[in-house]
């Protein structure tokens, strides 16, 4: 489903992307932030009023289209839509991150965020146990409540879990990993 659906390119690109973002310091311009989330925010309506306006209209007028440019006018606007949720997501952090006030609550996740890989292959194996038919196969069982308490749970548990890893180990498991594929070099796993 990850490869059919292309999920699984559009997130290793969003990692790339923000890769880039941090190597080119674009981080660290406070301005460019400020009219990137005004811009972002601009697309974030732009996209919800374009997919009323278009797939609105064409139910109201009976018009009939193909499945293929259903999917191709709405595919496009998804993806619009979740490059412009990123970057407000992003854009907003980095701001809100000026503020000492919010730099101490955002610290928190600071240690998570240095094991986003691992974090994310972490809540994907948990979220397939529970909700797939090799796992519990509670997909349709529980409610949304519920998935979003076991959401706040799995992540405050890794939250908690990536802080004692970082007091022991250099990298997180997977970062480990990584660095060391792309250095092609065993890298210094635990701390001294």
């Amino acid at each position: 489903m990850q490869v059919a659906i292309g999920r699984l390119y559009i997130t290793l690109g969003l990692f790339l992307l923000g890769i880039c973002a941090g190597l080119a310091t674009i981080f660290d311009n406070i301005a460019f932030l400020k009219k990137k989330l005004r811009a972002s925010l601009w697309t974030l309506l732009g996209c919800v009023l374009f997919a009323v306006a278009f797939f609105g209209g064409i139910t109201l007028a009976k018009i009939t289209l193909t499945q293929n440019i259903q999917f191709l006018v709405g595919g496009a606007v998804v993806d619009i839509f979740n490059a412009a949720q990123a970057s407000v997501y992003v854009s907003a952090v980095v701001l809100l991150f000026q503020k000492e006030k919010w730099k101490l609550r955002l610290m928190h996740f600071y240690a998570v965020g240095r094991m986003g890989f691992t974090t994310y292959l972490t809540q994907t194996l948990i979220g397939v146990m529970i909700f797939f038919s090799f796992g519990f196969s509670l997909l349709g069982v529980i409610g949304t409540a519920i998935t979003a308490a076991i959401a706040i749970v799995v992540f405050t548990l890794q939250i908690l879990f990536s802080k004692w890893w970082l007091q022991n180990f250099n990298y997180g498991p997977v970062e480990w990993l990584w660095r060391s594929l792309t250095y092609f070099k065993v890298q210094k796993f635990r701390r001294e």
